[in-house]
């Protein structure tokens, strides 16, 4: 009886002293994955940028010895020489806000990118070195074929008329007026395309525009309604150009 009631005590002894049962862990519950549905973007037409206003190029005045030449006279385009506007060149560098050409053996260049007719024309302002051969001229088909026209200036000692049909010159005619142009010294050149057949060409010092020398010519209906080519040749010597106008006008004032 004794041991039972010792046996007793020990199990109830031994039930006390055990510490709580850990619990078991908690069934975990899977979240739903949730469905991700993007939100739908409204399409949009894009809206140009507002345009911001180009400002007109500026208007050019003519100068005024030449709208004492020609009526209703405009300036159309300028080109400062500040880059490659057109030019085809075999010779000439733009170089300084200008162009150079060093005269070789008649080289050149020309303004491939458009054809003149008649109302129309240039002015270009143009130094020279002393000893200098060069040209300036408008013409019109291929050398050495029957339709080919050349009217311009030469430049030698004195300015002259550059006028050739075909191969064969036409004729070789001083620049008239009352001054005599001088190497190192800015002017400005004129060369126009009248009716008819009819062609100016005028050289002035524009530091002072009383002094002038001019050409010109009206050769008939077969040198009437064609296109020009403006080029500038050199054969020895440099000039240096800027400026060049391209020009429109309704006549040739008497």
């Amino acid at each position: 009886m004794k041991t039972r009631f010792i046996l007793l005590a020990l199990i109830l002894l031994l039930t006390a002293c055990q510490s709580d049962p850990t619990p078991p862990p908690p069934t975990a519950t899977l979240l739903p994955t949730a469905t991700m549905t993007a939100s739908p973007v409204p399409t949009q037409t894009p809206v140009p940028p507002t345009a911001t206003p180009i400002p007109p190029t500026p208007t050019l005045e003519p100068p005024s010895v030449a709208a004492e030449l020609l009526e209703g006279l405009t300036v159309t385009y300028y080109d400062p020489f500040d880059e490659n506007l057109g030019w085809g060149m075999d010779i000439g560098v733009i170089k300084d806000g200008g162009l150079e050409v060093v005269g070789d053996n008649w080289r050149g260049l020309s303004l491939d990118s458009r054809d003149f007719t008649e109302g129309q024309g240039i002015i270009l302002n143009l130094k020279y070195a002393p000893n200098v051969q060069f040209e300036m001229i408008l013409d019109h088909g291929d050398w050495d074929t029957e339709g080919y026209r050349r009217f311009g200036i030469i430049m030698e000692k004195y300015p002259q008329s550059n006028l050739w049909r075909k191969n064969n010159p036409v004729a070789f005619n001083n620049l008239h007026g009352n001054f005599r142009p001088q190497a190192d010294t800015w002017y400005s050149v004129l060369m126009a395309i009248g009716p008819d057949g009819e062609f100016l060409a005028a050289w002035w010092d524009p530091a002072n525009p009383t002094q002038i020398i001019k050409y010109r010519e009206k050769f008939g209906q077969d040198w009437a309604g064609l296109d020009w080519k403006f080029r500038i040749g050199g054969n020895y010597g440099t000039v240096w150009f800027d400026d060049l106008r391209e020009i429109r006008f309704s006549a040739f004032k008497k």
